[in-house]
């Protein structure tokens, strides 16, 4: 069988962009060779990423990603690591313009399902096998720590719900397997925000399409992120309500400080007002924070856009966010990645998941409202073959 050139490309994203395997000391090396070659090939396709119906969002992207390297040059810490994030990101979008342009969105993520399906298979069979590797390698994961892990086992949980088929019985007992799988792992490693955002994930999936036709959407999403934003300043009046004091000490077994986060919040504000405009660089917050309040991050998702690269980034990833909602709340087929990335923007309260796994998330839902074709207009309408589990 012959493949497809587009495959390789996709793989190399793959370890590029989305996975990182921790148990192999040159991997780095390997995940810079793989974003060149996946750089070169987009160079042959840039007209694609000028065509109108991309430019509008490639624009505001261009901006964001520039705010990024700036903030990272300008504070003179460690360039390398805001210039090679921006790079990723900008890699991850215009691949699946490219893919989106192509037509083959669908086959790509198929493999992606695939080889993050069986990575993640490896990683708990290790996991359950020895704890040897997690030890010698600083408490990673063949796939990464325990957030890294449980996130990807939620994406293959979310990758079966968007190719299963309607009234299939084997597709639907597929996502059940991989919904209970990503349970015990979430167990297993000790992440309570991977379990409350496997059920977010499966509520979502759950409610009726006309209810979810009005949560999708530019303006809901945006008061989402907000809430999530505000969640450090307003942590008193929601961890007061007898409710929630009972899910956070009863079902979650933590205590009401949330690990500590509460005492960063109460001096965050401070810190990040130091270089409010432009932030302190991507990759630096641990060890400046370490340094200032024995903090490992903001432990929030928008504070800590702010913290790295400063208001005027944040305000730009907060645009691009708006953009894709906006531009894809038609497209019911792709709800249960829409689902996906609420679930990051409510984790965001209290987790620092505004990185890679949320803009190609991002760059999946924002390729997949396109056509092949040059009219701006043309938008990829599918019949949707989704249907609630």
């Amino acid at each position: 069988m012959k493949i497809k050139i587009y495959t390789i490309f996709t793989i190399l994203l793959y370890f590029s962009v989305i996975v990182k395997v921790y148990y192999i000391n040159a991997f780095n090396i390997f995940r810079i060779l793989c974003m060149a070659l996946v750089f070169l090939f987009l160079i042959k396709q840039v007209k694609i990423f000028f065509m109108p119906k991309y430019r509008r969002i490639n624009m505001i992207l261009l901006v964001f990603l520039s705010i990024i390297v700036i903030s990272s040059v300008y504070n003179d810490m460690n360039p390398y690591r805001g210039i090679n994030f921006a790079i990723q990101i900008l890699l991850v979008f215009l691949y699946f313009e490219f893919l989106s342009e192509n037509n083959i969105i669908d086959k790509n993520l198929q493999l992606i399902k695939y080889l993050t399906l069986i990575l993640c298979i490896i990683s708990d069979a290790i996991l359950i096998v020895t704890d040897r590797f997690y030890i010698s390698s600083g408490g990673y994961y063949l796939i990464g720590n325990k957030f890294d892990l449980s996130y990807l086992h939620i994406l293959v949980f979310i990758l079966f719900l968007y190719f299963r088929r309607k009234n299939n019985s084997i597709d639907t007992i597929k996502c059940i397997l991989m919904f209970i799988l990503t349970i015990i792992i979430a167990i297993k490693v000790k992440c309570s925000t991977a379990l409350v955002g496997t059920m977010i994930v499966l509520i979502l999936n759950l409610m009726n399409k006309k209810v979810l036709q009005k949560i999708y959407n530019s303006k809901v999403a945006i008061v989402i992120l907000l809430f999530a934003f505000s969640f450090f300043i307003i942590y008193n009046v929601i961890l007061n309500n007898s409710f929630v004091q009972y899910i956070v000490k009863d079902v979650l077994n933590r205590d009401l400080s949330l690990t500590g986060r509460t005492r960063i919040y109460d001096e965050i504000i401070d810190i990040v007002d130091e270089k409010a405009l432009l932030g302190y660089g991507y990759g630096n917050s641990y060890e400046i924070l370490m340094k200032k309040i024995a903090a490992p991050n903001t432990q929030n998702g928008l504070m800590e856009s702010i913290f790295n690269y400063g208001i005027f980034g944040a305000i730009m990833l907060v645009i691009i966010y708006h953009s894709v909602v906006k531009n894809n709340t038609y497209n019911t087929k792709i709800y249960p990645f829409l689902a996906y990335l609420y679930m990051l923007v409510l984790l965001s309260m209290i987790e620092i998941t505004f990185e890679l796994l949320f803009f190609v998330i991002l760059a999946v839902i924002n390729g997949s409202g396109f056509i092949g074709g040059n009219d701006e207009k043309v938008r990829r309408i599918n019949k949707c073959d989704y249907t609630n589990i």
